[in-house]
């Protein structure tokens, strides 16, 4: 169960990694990048 657990959380990352990259191409956003890896350790 804690292998399928962290399997989910490590694909969400990588989910949220690729929309953070798509949001910051398309609308030229100026994103720290301290809070993305905060959310990200949150999570």
């Amino acid at each position: 169960m804690d292998i399928y657990l962290t399997s989910k959380v490590k694909r969400l990352v990588i989910i949220l990694t690729g929309i953070f990259i798509v949001q910051r191409e398309y609308l030229k956003d100026i994103i720290p990048m301290g809070i993305f890896m905060m959310i990200i350790t949150i999570l």
